[in-house]
């Protein structure tokens, strides 16, 4: 799964300067009006709604003179998903002048970043601040780009970017087999959730993670995904699925799963140390996690990162 970022360049020499933000820009060099889009591309998921972006309404950018780190302000901002499901916005840059561009694609709705210049910041709190984030939310999902040294031209070929996630998506799922045994023990799993450290930060600009909790988060319960029919692959059903931020060159994590059953008496954990996790990768723990916990498969699923584009090449 990747977002798509086209850049359509738009020239036309402008009369005025001020239109280019000559209050941060002390110049008189002539302008080039330029439009961005964006674009979310299906990249053939193996589920049918987890990870597909769906939710992704917002797009943040901000925008840097390259040799001074300013912010320039003024020429930053948000522009809200169109009918079509692109972004699009437009502005008003100095030929001559080299910029660097901050992306950030979200669900509008979600609390669980903020964006400060080029930091993203984790809540692992729900929006009312009364209890923990909740666990198998696809609104968390979200992408990134970072763009050093634009140097807008004069009109040019379309250009596209990459938009990819800083996060490791982290999923449990049970065979069939496994459910269906404990379905005939009375068992069924109405919910479920993780225990584990978390990264609360992430620099756009170097793609790299931070501030790793002391100990380990525990995301509040939710319906399991298999109750949505989601299917992981052939003979298998999630019974967890969570984003992590993650090293681009990956790292381990000690996770618990906890899984919430019809009987009130039982609360299955299963325990798991030195899982590999990385940005934009799945992380697949399958298995019989149900009735013999330690029977069980790691895969790293490239499956978002396999349709890298050819950055700067033409449509």
């Amino acid at each position: 799964m990747t977002f798509l970022f086209n850049l359509a360049i738009v020239a036309a020499l402008l009369c005025g300067v001020t239109s280019c933000a000559k209050s941060e820009l002390e110049t008189e060099q002539p302008c080039v009006a330029v439009e961005f889009s964006a674009q979310l591309a299906d990249m053939h998921t193996r589920v049918e709604t987890l990870g597909k972006g769906e939710s992704i309404n917002a797009l943040h950018y901000n925008i840097y003179d390259a040799d001074s780190n300013v912010h320039l302000e003024a020429l930053s901002g948000r522009s809200s998903r169109l009918a079509d499901g692109s972004f699009k916005f437009r502005v008003e840059l100095l030929k001559g002048t080299k910029y660097d561009i901050v992306l950030w694609a979200q669900d509008s709705t979600s609390t669980a970043y903020t964006l400060d210049g080029n930091v993203v910041t984790v809540n692992y709190r729900n929006a009312d601040n009364t209890a923990a984030a909740e666990a198998n939310d696809d609104s968390r999902d979200a992408f990134y780009k970072f763009v050093d040294n634009f140097n807008p031209t004069s009109p040019t070929a379309v250009t596209r970017f990459a938009l990819t996630r800083p996060f490791a998506q982290l999923n449990a799922a049970a065979s069939n087999m496994d459910i269906a045994a404990a379905q005939s023990n009375g068992i069924t799993i109405l919910s479920s959730t993780i225990s584990t450290r978390c990264y609360t930060t992430f620099n756009i600009a170097t793609g790299t993670v931070g501030g790793l909790t002391d100990n380990p988060i525990e995301f509040t319960a939710t319906a399991t995904p298999s109750s949505n029919n989601e299917e992981l692959i052939a003979g298998y059903n999630y019974l967890s699925m969570n984003y992590l931020l993650a090293p681009a060159d990956g790292d381990t994590v000690d996770v618990t799963f906890i899984f919430n059953t019809s009987r009130s008496d039982l609360v299955l954990r299963n325990s798991y140390h030195n899982i590999p996790i990385k940005a934009n990768y799945r992380t697949n723990l399958l298995g019989t996690l149900l009735s013999r916990s330690t029977e069980f498969n790691v895969s790293i699923d490239s499956i978002w990162a396999e349709e890298e584009l050819n950055e700067n090449s033409p449509l």
